[in-house]
């Protein structure tokens, strides 16, 4: 049928595969916000300085929270480490 345009999901997506792509979310904004942490650099200068911006303000946003249900993993805990890591960045002098 040309005018049937519905496709169906394949229904052996793994719920692991699910969560596992949804911290890899989770893990990017993370390595922007602390980019001396990353494992891959993604570029520095006003780029890396919009991206850690624009990370520091996604998380504890309503995104960060649904990312992190979709995770499998608690948001209020998540958010706790962040604090700590961004007290512990700014103590040292790197973290704005």
């Amino acid at each position: 049928m040309a005018g049937n345009i519905i496709q169906r999901m394949p229904m052996d997506i793994s719920p692991r595969a699910c969560r596992a792509l949804w911290a890899s979310v989770l893990l990017v904004q993370w390595s922007d916000a602390f980019p001396e942490s990353r494992v891959t650099k993604r570029g520095g200068g006003a780029f890396g300085r919009r991206s850690r911006d624009y990370a520091c303000d996604w998380f504890g946003s309503r995104d960060f929270h649904q990312v992190c249900a979709l995770a499998g993993l608690d948001g209020s805990s998540v958010m706790s480490r962040f604090h700590a890591r961004l007290r512990q960045e700014q103590a040292a002098g790197c973290a704005s």
